[in-house]
This record gives structure tokens, C-alpha cells and sequence, in this order.
């Protein structure tokens, strides 16, 4: 290859990482603009979320069947689906995110006591579409909370969180008779900080 060429190469590689390298920051600034935008929007969530309701319709000594719903911030239903596991004790695995302003919580996982966390199964496609977590829709919502809220649940499905404050937090069926067939559960997400379950 001749060097005016090569020269010629050399100048359009460098083009496209310089014009690569500056789209990326560029695409960077914005989601981080949107992050800081959500954790305004967050102030404005209601006190206490319910994600989740659940029953446990069937079980015995070595496996449960856990009817499974997810909501809306309006309460509307999403989607409905019936888990059987091996076990008898259910727990629910979520993602934390902490803002100044409060906390967002996204629903992970479903194992039991035989069934480990790591090898749960994800709940992610029971409740999100097209790529929005719709456990946080709500009709009032404002366009800077959805584009936010669409940009942190994309980061916390690829766990590209280094940007965030992020925990896990479990929450599992110990309440003194939760196995009582028709009896159904809640979990509340509390903004403040917290996760817990409640007889509905």
C-alpha cells in the first residue's frame, strides 16, 4: 500500500473514533441530564407502591404454586402468571435504587428455599414493554419521569450500575399463616426506603 494511502486510512480511522468517542459522550450527557431530571420527578411519587399481589394457590412438602400479579402506579393490572417451584417458602428478590428525593425498586427475581437466588426466576418480561418497566407507568406520569425511570431499568436489566447507588433488597413469605389458600399478599415499595409484605 502506498504511504498516501495509508496516510489517507489513518486520517479516516481517527475520524470515525473522534466522531464515535464524542457521539457516546454526547448520548452520556443526555442520560445523565434525564437522571438528575428523575430524581425531582421522584419527590412527587406516592409514599407507598405496590408492584406485586400474590397467592399461594397450591403446595405441599416440596413444592408451592404462587399466583403471581403486577401493577401499575395507577393499581391497573399488568400481567398475571402462575410460578410452581420446588420448595415451600417464597421470596422475592428486587433492585433498590437510591435518589435523594427517595427510592425506586424493580422486581427481580421469584425463588424459594431450595432455589437460590442466582438460579431465580427473572420477572422482568412479566411486567415490562418495550423496554419500559410498567410497574412505574402511571397516566399522570410526566415525560421526564419515563424517560428516567426507561434509562435506569435499562441499566439495572445489563447491570451497567456503576453510576448508581444500587442494593439489593429480599423479601420473602414469613408471615404466620401466609399459606392459607385465597389468602392474598402485597408488596409495598416505600419511596423513603424499605420493602415489605402485607396481607391485602
Amino acid at each position: 500500500m502506498k504511504p498516501t494511502k495509508i496516510i489517507i486510512w489513518i486520517i479516516v480511522i481517527l475520524a470515525i473514533s473522534t466522531g464515535t468517542y464524542f457521539l457516546f459522550r454526547n448520548i452520556g450527557e443526555k442520560q445523565d441530564k434525564k437522571i438528575e431530571q428523575l430524581n425531582n420527578e421522584i419527590a412527587r411519587l406516592k409514599q407507598e407502591t405496590v408492584p406485586i399481589r400474590y397467592k399461594i394457590k397450591d403446595y405441599d412438602d416440596t413444592s408451592i404454586t404462587v399466583v403471581v400479579k403486577f401493577y401499575d402506579l395507577d393499581s391497573n393490572l399488568i400481567n398475571k402468571h402462575s410460578f410452581t417451584m420446588k420448595g415451600t417458602t417464597v421470596s422475592f428478590d428486587f433492585q433498590v435504587v437510591k435518589f435523594q428525593n427517595g427510592h425506586i425498586a424493580f422486581p427481580v427475581k421469584i425463588f424459594t428455599d431450595k432455589i437460590a437466588p442466582e438460579k431465580g426466576i427473572e420477572l422482568y418480561k412479566y411486567y415490562e414493554k418495550g423496554g419500559f418497566p410498567e410497574v412505574y407507568y402511571s397516566k399522570s406520569s410526566s415525560k421526564k419521569f419515563n424517560e428516567g425511570i426507561e434509562i435506569i431499568y435499562d441499566k439495572i436489566k445489563n447491570n451497567d450500575i456503576e453510576d448508581l447507588e444500587v442494593f439489593g433488597s429480599m423479601v420473602q413469605n414469613s408471615i404466620p399463616g401466609a399459606r392459607k389458600d385465597n389468602d392474598v399478599y402485597k408488596i409495598i415499595v416505600h419511596t423513603k426506603g424499605g420493602i415489605e409484605i402485607r396481607k391485602d
